[in-house]
């Protein structure tokens, strides 16, 4: 199997001010690169923690906010999953990173990309149940976790169920 990494590369190193100031311009056209390094470590690394741990625990505010930005366009790059509505392993789960990406920077382009994303995932729900003449009634694989995304669209208020809710 061909590795789906294998033609990114780690870029230059660029300062906190300059990188962020790039993202969000990429942000802005609808894509920002994103780098190997955020994706994977190298099996030599004496270290496995992920690069999200490492700037959470140094207090690394621009550069999280960089990778979360990037992240976000990684995401809608990559476009709705194909496995369906739900949050687990769904549209509605990966919609809810546009929703945090809202609240964190005030930027409707965030919105904007969850809504889309509802939009496809209530074509998937459609789909799914002419297919199977039935329903999903579960939380995380069914029709009420969408139901939940679809609210949290039009509210703009990201409530994963369970982590901010319960």
């Amino acid at each position: 199997m061909k590795d789906p990494f294998s033609r990114l590369v780690n870029e230059q190193k660029l300062d906190d001010h300059a990188l962020r100031a790039r993202l969000l311009e990429g942000a802005r056209r609808g894509y920002a690169p994103l780098r190997k390094i955020f994706v994977q470590r190298p099996n030599t690394e004496a270290s496995r923690s992920s690069v999200l741990a490492d700037m959470v625990r140094s207090r690394q505010e621009r550069a999280l906010d960089a990778l979360l930005l990037e992240g976000g366009d990684f995401i809608w790059a990559a476009g709705p999953l194909a496995k369906g509505s739900n949050l687990c392993h769904g549209t509605g789960g990966n919609g809810y990173a546009f929703l945090k990406l809202h609240r964190r920077t005030g930027d409707a382009l965030w919105l904007d990309r969850a809504q889309a994303f509802a939009m496809t995932a209530v074509a998937q729900f459609q789909e799914a149940r002419d297919a199977f003449g039935q329903g999903r009634y579960s939380l995380w694989t069914g029709d009420v976790g969408l139901a939940i995304y679809l609210w949290d669209c039009l509210s703009a208020e990201p409530r994963f169920p369970t982590i901010e809710v319960f």
